[in-house]
């Protein structure tokens, strides 16, 4: 997950049933992907608002 690897992919190759259960036990590990979350969604926001004029 820290080199990019999807959740969903890292969940199939543990062999895990639930893709939960990779992130309930592993994202502890990497809080910094939160805020990068964080970051990317504002950056959308920003760029994808509708202009007044649109409204």
């Amino acid at each position: 997950m820290n080199q990019g690897c999807d959740a969903l992919m890292l969940a199939d190759r543990l062999r895990h049933e639930k893709v939960s259960t990779t992130l309930n036990t592993y994202s502890h590990l990497f809080p910094h992907k939160q805020q990068e979350l964080v970051h990317s969604l504002e950056s959308l926001q920003a760029t994808d608002s509708p202009t007044p004029e649109l409204l």
